[in-house]
């Protein structure tokens, strides 16, 4: 099977081609992955912070800047979890680019890997029919 890894033919092209598409959805992916991760974490860190309630008896002044805070902390936490979901979504939206990629990856893999089994078969055949020719033309010499 040497010679069906050394044996190049025209859909060998469309093979890197569609190799690379699979191995650029995979970036992505996971690239849509880390950014995911750290939306989750930064929403964690969010309700962290909002958890905190800062505001404690005293002047109505400072309960006022400590609700305002409070209040922003809370806004934070929702901002973050948007900016999660559409993580999510966006890392979704990559899985199933990978999928589809590999998919087609795996598609014309198969493809080539069939012909090239073709082609060696085809040259197996001719060179078993061309020993037998040979075989066949010196049986009749000696005859």
């Amino acid at each position: 099977m040497n010679r069906a890894m050394a044996l190049r033919h025209r859909l060998d092209v469309v093979v890197n081609l569609r190799e690379r598409e699979e191995q650029r959805a995979l970036e992505l992916l996971g690239e849509a992955v880390r950014l995911t991760a750290a939306r989750v974490d930064a929403l964690r860190a969010a309700e962290v912070r909002a958890r905190r309630d800062g505001r404690s008896p005293g002047p109505v002044e400072q309960w006022m800047l400590d609700e305002a805070a409070h209040r922003k902390a809370l806004e934070e936490v929702k901002g973050c979890a948007e900016l999660l979901a559409r993580a999510r979504e966006a890392e979704s939206v990559a899985r199933a680019k990978h999928l589809e990629a590999y998919k087609q990856a795996e598609v014309i893999r198969r493809l080539a890997e069939t012909r090239k089994r073709e082609i060696l078969e085809a040259a197996e055949k001719r060179e078993a029919k061309a020993l037998d020719e040979i075989a066949s033309q010196r049986h009749h010499r000696k005859g």
